[in-house]
């Protein structure tokens, strides 16, 4: 048989964009195990008939589609063409469908459903149809069969791990992709894996309760399950010598620190087997001195850490997190005390905040100075405790679609979802002006001398003082959008002196149409540097590249310099983000 998986990512802006999707590379190994051949189409554009012709193209049996709910508007009109195109069977899984299965399965070109975990349902859904056999009682899979819906039960969750095959990454054409967290650090090629899967928590704002609730229906026993930390080397290893340009991993489990023990056991043979620098998510209440000194020891660079709110009632009596604030005071000094840099990951909007309290979480944000920040506005997703405050409360609409890219979709009477997303801003602005004059750099710092300059640019896209998640620091930048410019006057130029700064297109724009965009700068309206980067097209120009312009010529007098910014090639400026990294002058010697 032949499935062939789609998943949109439209409209994401994260830099270096997803690219991989984990739980379809396993699945598409599992599956290929037992002997069913698979193909993947990330659609990043929505495109009616690009989207068919690559389903045509593979000739599927059966089109997988997997969705969480900001993407889910894509999904379902993905089902719908693809159904009316060529009715070929329609099977959705991933976390929305999983949730909200209704969704799903009352749309009319929906064939099955697939709730929770999807390797054994897809496996047994794939045997039945290639022997010819009814697939209206596989468990785990709600299925619409000649107008007649039939809901199973769920299916047990897989408790040994470490039975499932490695990730298929050939079927990505993974040699091709540049998926990386931290090309500002060196490297260029991160591998995204998971240690296992599940969460014992229970934060009102994500799903894991309620994927937890739904497992329990089936006597699934634990949800949090770890693979032994053997096999996590083993897959590793396996990956870095099949693509040995790999220089990164990323631990995308929703809380990778856990067990002292696991750790323990699990430091030697990475570092014997990988002993790669590598990216880790943890709760200031789960680590401690031996587990820092671990994960130092092993090669860790970052963790993530969800701090959420800087109001401690919000964020253990709403947001049920049960973390003080003098624990997340010391998790992060601690943390940097050991070597690895933390990044805060920070909400704004959460049921019953106020604008009081939202000050609190600027004030917190900006006296932790981590290395990184995330910073979201809330949104409150189906199956969450945080849905069944706003419904219940009257805060969110039935009819208004949840989309990450909506910004929010909670709107409390003395805290509007306008006024949530403004204040989403203005937490951003504060950690960048915070992170500019904090941490300037050289004798002359730009960004920190961005509100005297002189900008031009188009009038919808300003050019913005920002900051991008680039390696293991938070970097501030001048985000652009050709054509622009940014000018300074008066800058005085000492002898010895060197320009130094990253250029870069935004990875969210690598697949998407248009041209690339030629870096310019001027002193005194003479070109001191120019370089065309068109990552679209050549995967060489991916990433954030650091040079440096000698200023010599310019010792001993005061000048204007420019930062310039224009698109070339086929498409014109469409969708050519880029952006100016932390330009500074500085001596040599």
């Amino acid at each position: 048989m032949r499935i062939f998986f789609v998943y949109p990512e439209i409209g994401i802006t994260v830099i270096g964009s997803r690219m991989l999707h984990m739980g379809i590379a396993t699945l598409s190994a599992y599956v290929k195990q037992q002997g069913h051949f698979t193909g993947v189409l990330r659609v990043t554009t929505n495109d009616k008939e690009e989207l068919i012709s690559r389903v045509r193209r593979f000739k599927p049996d059966v089109v997988g589609i997997s969705s969480g709910t900001n993407q889910w508007a894509f999904a379902r009109q993905f089902g719908q063409w693809i159904k009316e195109a060529t009715d070929i069977p329609i099977i959705y899984g991933g976390w929305h469908p999983t949730l909200v299965p209704e969704d799903a399965i009352s749309l009319p070109f929906t064939d099955y459903v697939c709730i929770g975990e999807g390797e054994l349902p897809l496996a047994e859904l794939l045997a039945r149809m290639q022997k010819g056999l009814p697939t209206d009682t596989v468990q785990g899979l709600w299925v619409r069969h000649n107008g007649t819906i039939t809901r199973n039960p769920g299916r047990p969750l897989i408790k040994d791990l470490d039975s499932l095959p490695f990730m298929d990454l050939e079927v990505f054409d993974f040699g091709r992709l540049n998926y990386s967290l931290n090309t500002l650090e060196g490297f260029n090629r991160t591998l995204l894996i998971y240690a296992g899967r599940g969460c014992p928590f229970s934060c009102t704002f994500c799903c894991a309760k309620a994927f937890r609730d739904i497992y329990k229906a089936s006597h699934s026993g634990p949800y949090l399950r770890i693979k032994s930390p053997k096999r996590v080397v083993e897959e590793i290893a396996h990956h870095h010598k099949k693509y040995p340009f790999l220089d990164s991993i990323a631990f995308s489990d929703e809380m990778f620190v856990y067990s002292e023990k696991w750790l323990a056991e699990f430091v030697p043979l990475y570092k014997r087997e990988v002993n790669l620098p590598f990216f880790a998510s943890a709760r200031v209440d789960t680590v401690n001195e031996e587990i820092l000194r671990l994960l130092k020891e092993a090669g860790c660079l970052i963790l993530y850490y969800g701090v959420e709110t800087g109001n401690e009632e919000l964020r253990n009596k709403v947001c049920k997190k049960g973390i003080t604030n003098e624990q997340i005071r010391w998790a992060f000094r601690k943390t940097r005390e050991h070597g690895i840099r933390a990044l805060a990951s920070l909400i704004v909007g959460v049921p019953y905040e106020t604008e009081e309290n939202f000050r609190e979480t600027v004030k917190l944000a900006v006296e932790l100075e981590a290395d990184a920040y995330e910073i979201h506005s809330f949104t409150p997703f189906p199956g969450s405790e945080a849905m069944e405050i706003c419904r219940k409360e009257g805060w969110v609409k039935d009819d208004v679609p949840l989309s990450l890219m909506n910004g929010t979709g909670i709107d409390m009477p003395w805290f509007s979802s306008r006024r949530i997303v403004e204040c989403t801003g203005e937490l951003t602005d504060a950690i960048v002006h915070m992170l500019a004059n904090k941490k300037q750099r050289g004798y002359y710092d730009f960004a920190g001398n961005f509100d005297s300059a002189q900008k031009a640019s188009l009038p919808e896209i300003p050019i913005q003082l920002g900051t991008l998640i680039a390696g293991c620091h938070e970097r501030v930048w001048l985000l652009v959008h050709p054509p622009s410019s940014v000018t300074y006057g008066n800058v005085q130029i000492r002898e010895r002196s060197d320009l130094v700064f990253y250029i870069g297109m935004s990875g969210s724009v690598y697949s998407m149409p248009g041209g690339g965009v030629e870096f310019i700068i001027t002193v005194n309206g003479a070109k001191v540097f120019s370089k065309k980067l068109d990552p679209k097209r050549k995967i060489k120009d991916r990433g954030w590249f650091v040079h440096k312009a000698s200023l010599d010529k310019y010792a001993g007098q005061s000048v204007e310099v420019s930062f310039v910014t224009r698109a070339f090639g086929r498409g014109g400026n469409q969708y050519c983000s880029a952006g100016w990294g932390r330009p500074y002058l500085t001596q040599r010697p």
